[in-house]
């Protein structure tokens, strides 16, 4: 195998991270008996050589050799193999005709797109092989370059009779509906046939469920009243004779523990872990139930009512992923979603991975998760087990009785509920995920008492010597939690963090010790002389941050408006930094920067219009509410996300911001949720704010 490998001129060519002379060995090493070596090697092909889907010169140069790869029956990674040439195809499909340059080449998508249609017969015989691991993983890649969709079509019904593996019989009708979306030649053959699978009492509900679903994506403005109801139905008959998991499941391979790496934040490693596991299925009809969901857009009532039947299914893999879209429903819509908190609520007395996914949505929905605050703390104050007491199981070994239970404090945190504390104060006192609890502790100002000590501590301990330049060591949550708090015994400690990271020059950490010092106001005028020296360093965040709290602690006024006056006409961008809030407090004495601002609101970019916007209309007040009203409002319709700085514009403006009622009235109108970020307690927070401008100006 891969003889001619030498014949080609990989230097010539690049990836991603440059020359692509390692690619001849990575083909090699797919084909190695050990499977680290195989994994390796299809870990950096994807990482380099077909970086994020892209498809480069050297990839298509690799292609031949991993088809010759694909069809040697004794190669150990086949079905890895057609995958990864599936994922080529779609890359082309996606990408033809596009001129794409990377490394100083000009890729034409164009002739790589004829390349991979060329091998669609390759694809239709992976998608007859003995393996159900290669048919799976091929089986998609059918349609994506066909030659006769018609003809196609019947392929994959024709093929349908033949298989007997559950999720390859779910793709070959997903890869129909597929290919009736993109070739209408294929499109009333395919809806012929789902319509017949849907109507076939004799097959199993899970295909007729696909067929459903397929129909519903094919006509999604054409979804008839029934389907709901007969999808609700399938759902309950496949919850009487469930697929055994391993028909279908791929068996999960043992995981690495990476060392310890005090360079990477624990909240980045737990956010790519995440990742990872927002990709798991957990029963074999939720990939079409997503697309189900898809189809059915806005309309939430249906989506509820199917989500509602996930939830209440006796198969533990179908409400799990039934209450990842019970978090996604709610956090893309608007409404009353009570019903679906309590049912979610329910999942907290399941097994410990399915009360670890009920905490994890509840706490993402914070105030609306107020129906669930009971079953949360009762979840809480007992143990699953007789090794820990109820408060313990935040340090427990069993890596899902500590999710379940570390989330469920968390949102119960949220909610403000002091039945939270004594699991926050094992991670304190352990300093296990510390990090979590730290910012779930800024809920609780009643517990000051017991937390604040704590938190100083940990504040007093930071290594700012050791901190790298992008990772702050948690002073940040530290600080907010401590000054959220307002708690005067974090003024010498904030003061100390300041001066140790100035002598280190870490300025991330330097303009957190600012931002905290400066909520004290007066009471830390004895950081005035270190902040005056930070108001100079050469990065612009941190000088922003001093020049902040020099204001707010007292310092001159004079100073401080020079200093203001530099930073409007600085290269950096005025965005989101205090900086407007000063020039407002300021009033009458920074009236001559009003031109200035006036400059910053034709900016390109709407963020740095709002800001100056805002700024503006302190400084110089009615005369200027026309423009900022304007300038507000494009920024509101270009940008969602700045709905939310915007509104707390508006309610500053007091009367005069009555001309943008219709718009208020337009965005609690709406049924999906906007906002900064686009999360639930953000947009709460833009309606509630919305409503009581209403309610002020009519």
């Amino acid at each position: 195998m891969l003889t001619r490998l030498a014949e080609i001129d990989w230097s010539s060519m690049s990836h991603a991270y440059g020359t692509a002379e390692e690619v001849p060995e990575l083909l090699v090493a797919m084909a190695s008996d050990v499977e680290e070596v195989r994994d390796n090697a299809f870990s950096r092909f994807y990482g380099a050589v077909h970086h994020q889907g892209d498809v480069y010169a050297c990839t298509m140069a690799a292609v031949p050799f991993l088809i010759e790869l694909a069809e040697a029956q004794y190669s150990p990674a086949r079905a890895s193999l057609v995958r990864l040439l599936a994922s080529i195809s779609a890359s082309c499909l996606d990408h033809d005709g596009v001129y794409y340059t990377v490394g100083g080449e000009l890729f034409d998508y164009s002739e790589a797109s004829a390349t991979m249609a060329g091998h669609s017969p390759l694809f239709e015989r992976f998608a007859t092989d003995p393996d159900p691991h290669v048919r799976l993983v091929a089986i998609p890649a059918v349609a994506h370059f066909p030659t006769d969709p018609a003809r196609t079509a019947m392929f994959l019904q024709t093929r349908l009779d033949a298989e007997v593996e559950v999720l390859q019989r779910l793709a070959l009708v997903d890869t129909s509906v597929a290919l009736a979306l993109e070739h209408p030649d294929a499109a009333e053959i395919v809806l012929a046939w789902l319509e017949s699978l849907a109507a076939d009492a004799s097959i199993d509900a899970t295909l007729r469920l696909a067929a459903l679903a397929g129909r519903a994506r094919c006509t999604p403005a054409d979804i008839p009243t029934g389907l709901v109801a007969s999808v609700v139905d399938l759902i309950r008959a496949v919850d009487q004779n469930p697929t055994p998991t391993k028909q279908w499941a791929t068996p999960p391979k043992p995981k690495k523990q990476p060392a310890p790496n005090a360079y990477v934040p624990p909240f980045i490693t737990a956010a790519f872990e995440q990742i990872e596991h927002s990709n798991t299925v957990f029963a074999p009809t939720t990939g079409l139930l997503r697309e189900l969901h898809r189809a059915l857009g806005d309309r939430i009532t249906d989506r509820a009512l199917l989500v509602s039947e996930q939830l209440r299914s006796p198969d533990a893999g179908t409400r799990l992923d039934g209450i990842r879209m019970a978090g996604d429903l709610m956090k893309a819509f608007r409404g009353d979603h009570s019903t679906m908190i309590l049912l979610i609520a329910d999942q907290l007395s399941g097994p410990a991975q399915v009360a670890a996914e009920a905490a994890t949505i509840l706490g993402t929905c914070h105030r609306l998760a107020e129906p669930a605050r009971e079953a949360l703390a009762e979840h809480v104050a007992h143990a699953d087990c007789d090794e820990h007491d109820g408060p313990r199981l935040w340090a427990a070994d069993e890596p899902l009785l500590r999710k379940a239970h570390q989330e469920a404090v968390l949102a119960l945190a949220r909610l403000g509920d002091a039945r939270a504390l004594p699991s926050l104060l094992v991670a304190l006192d352990t300093d296990v995920d510390a990090w979590r609890a730290i910012p779930a502790a800024t809920h609780l100002p009643q517990c000051t008492d017991q937390l604040a000590p704590r938190l100083r501590t940990r504040l007093a301990a930071l290594d700012v010597a050791g901190a790298p330049e992008h990772n702050d060591r948690g002073a940040g949550a530290l600080l907010s939690a401590l000054t959220a708090f307002s708690d005067p015994g974090t003024l010498p400690h904030a003061l100390t963090l300041l001066d140790a990271a100035i002598e280190h020059q870490h300025w991330r950490i330097a303009a957190e010790a600012a931002k905290a010092l400066g909520t004290f106001g007066n009471a830390a005028s004895a950081a005035l002389p270190v902040l005056q020296q930070l108001v100079s360093c050469p990065d612009w965040t941190a000088r922003t941050a001093a020049l902040v709290a020099l204001w707010q602690i007292g310092g001159d006024e004079q100073e401080v408006l020079d200093r203001l006056r530099t930073h409007l006409v600085g290269p950096a961008v005025f965005h989101d930094d205090g900086a407007g809030t000063v020039l407002g407090e300021l009033g009458p004495a920074a009236a001559d920067l009003a031109p200035n601002l006036r400059k910053l609101l034709a900016d390109k970019y709407e963020w740095k219009r709002i800001h100056a916007a805002e700024a503006l209309w302190l400084v110089a007040g009615e005369p200027e509410a026309q423009i900022v009203l304007e300038v507000l409002l494009q920024a509101w319709i270009q940008n969602q996300m700045t709905a939310s700085f915007v509104v707390t514009v508006l309610d500053r403006m007091g009367p005069a911001a009555a001309p943008v009622l219709p718009q208020l009235h337009a965005e609690i109108a709406k049924t999906r949720r906007g906002g900064r970020f686009g999360t639930i307690d953000t947009d709460e927070d833009l309606v509630e704010t919305c409503q009581r401008l209403i309610a002020y100006l009519e």
